[in-house]
C-alpha cells in the first residue's frame, strides 16, 4: 500500500483549522503522515497544531517565522517519508474516502492523480468545478496529444487547462519535492500553486483524472478582496510569475501565448476589484501583457482610448514613469500631455503603447515614430483589447 504525505502550510486560520486537520486524520485510508507547518501565525493555529501532534503520531508541527506558502509546502514536504504528496489548504477540508478513492491509482503508479474541486461557501451554498478534460486515464502517448498542448490555458473558455490547485492532486514525491525546491527563488503568492504544478505537468508521463467531487474549497463573503491583490507589489510578483514560468518551459510560443492570456486575465481580474470602470463592456485594456509592471511607458494618442490607458496604468501605480504624447496636444489643454516632438530625443523610456484603434493610422504612427525617434531598445506595442 502506497503512503501518502498530507502537507498542511498554515497562517492564522484557527477558525477553521480543526475541520480541516480532523478531515485528514479520520481519513479512511490510514497509512498517511501529515506535516502541520505553522507558518508564523500570530493566533491559536500553532497551539491548535501541537494539541493534534499529541493525539497522533502521524503527525509532525513545524513552527517556521512568516516566510509564504510556498516555503511552507517545501519544508514540510522534506520531513515526510511517502510515495505520493498532497496538501489541504487549512481553511478547506476534503472528504473522509478521499485517498482511499485512488487505491488503484496509486498502485499503478501514475504521476499525478486529480479530483473535482467544491467551492465551498456553506453547506447550502457550494458548486462543482469539473475538470476541462474528460475524466479519465491517460498514458504517455494520450497526455503528451490530448492534455499537454493545452495544459495553463484554453483561450476559447478564457480559463486554466489543468487547474493549478496543488490540493486537489496526488503526485509522486520526487515531481513535487523538485519543482518546490525550484520554486523557492520566487516570492509569490498569486499564483503560487502554478510554480508548482505547471513544471510538475510539462514532465510527467500518466495523469488520471477523476469525476469525484472531493476538495471542499472554502469561498470568501462576496466582496471581500483577496489578499493578494492588496499587495503593493501584486504587479512585481505577477511578472516574476510569468517570468519564472515562462523559463520553465523554455519559451516555448505555445505556452507563452498562453501565459499572456494568463497575465491579462490575472490583471483584468484585480482592476475589477477595485475599480467599476474595469468591469464595464465595451471598453479597452492597456496592454498589460505585453508590457511588464514597473517600466518607463510612453503613450501615444489622447483620445478615447488613451484616456483609458493612461487612468489604467496611473491609478494601477503600473509604471516607474509615463510620458503621454498626441500630435494634436494643443487642443486637449491638459498639462499631462505633451507634443510628439518630444520623440525625437527620447531615450530613457522602455515601451511606446500606441492607443489608437484603426489599424492603418496606428501603423503610420509607427511609421512616423520610426522615422523621428531614436529607438534604440525602446519596444512599440500595439494591441487593441475591447471587451
Amino acid at each position: 500500500m502506497k503512503k501518502i504525505g498530507v502537507v498542511i502550510p498554515i497562517y492564522n486560520t484557527d477558525k477553521y483549522l480543526k475541520e480541516c486537520i480532523a478531515s485528514v486524520i479520520n481519513q479512511t485510508y490510514k497509512n498517511i503522515e501529515i506535516a502541520l507547518v505553522d507558518d508564523g501565525s500570530t493566533d491559536d493555529s500553532g497551539k491548535i497544531c501541537d494539541e493534534y501532534a499529541k493525539k497522533d503520531d502521524r503527525i509532525k508541527v513545524i513552527h517556521q517565522n512568516n516566510n509564504g506558502k510556498l516555503a511552507a509546502r517545501y519544508n514540510g514536504a522534506k520531513i515526510l517519508d511517502c510515495d505520493y504528496l498532497t496538501f489541504v489548504d487549512s481553511d478547506d477540508f476534503i472528504a473522509l474516502n478521499t485517498y482511499e478513492t485512488f487505491t488503484e491509482q496509486m498502485e499503478q503508479d501514475i504521476d499525478v492523480i486529480s479530483w473535482q474541486i467544491i467551492r465551498y461557501r456553506n453547506k447550502n451554498n457550494q458548486w462543482v468545478s469539473n475538470h476541462n478534460f474528460p475524466c479519465k486515464f491517460y498514458n504517455n502517448e494520450q497526455y503528451k496529444i490530448e492534455i499537454l498542448p493545452y495544459i495553463i490555458w484554453l483561450l476559447e473558455k478564457i480559463n486554466y487547462g489543468i487547474d493549478p490547485a496543488v490540493w486537489n492532486k496526488l503526485i509522486k514525491k520526487d515531481l513535487v519535492l523538485k519543482a518546490l525546491e525550484s520554486a523557492q527563488t520566487i516570492n509569490v503568492s498569486y499564483g503560487d500553486d502554478m510554480a508548482i504544478v505547471y513544471p510538475i505537468l510539462k514532465n510527467i508521463q500518466t495523469l488520471f483524472l477523476s469525476e469525484k467531487n472531493l476538495y471542499y474549497h472554502r469561498q470568501r463573503s462576496l466582496g471581500e478582496i483577496p489578499p493578494y491583490f492588496k499587495d503593493k507589489d501584486f504587479f512585481k510578483k505577477l511578472y516574476i510569475l510569468y517570468d519564472y514560468l515562462s523559463n520553465c518551459f523554455e519559451y516555448n510560443s505555445n505556452f507563452i501565448s498562453q501565459l499572456d492570456a494568463f497575465y491579462t486575465n490575472s490583471i483584468n481580474l484585480r482592476n475589477n476589484y477595485f475599480s467599476n470602470t474595469y468591469s464595464k463592456k465595451n471598453t479597452y485594456l492597456f496592454p498589460f501583457e505585453k508590457v511588464p509592471a514597473k517600466q518607463n511607458i510612453i503613450i501615444y494618442g489622447a483620445g478615447l482610448i488613451g484616456n483609458i490607458y493612461y487612468n489604467q496604468v496611473k491609478s494601477l501605480n503600473y509604471a516607474n514613469k509615463i510620458l503621454w504624447v498626441d500630435k494634436n496636444y494643443a487642443r486637449y489643454n491638459d498639462t499631462r500631455i505633451t507634443n510628439i516632438e518630444y520623440l525625437k530625443n527620447v531615450t530613457d523610456y522602455d515601451y511606446i503603447v500606441i492607443a489608437i484603434e484603426n489599424e492603418g493610422i496606428a501603423k503610420d504612427v509607427i511609421d512616423y515614430i520610426s522615422n523621428i525617434a531614436t529607438l534604440s531598445n525602446i519596444k512599440i506595442v500595439w494591441n487593441i483589447y475591447k471587451y
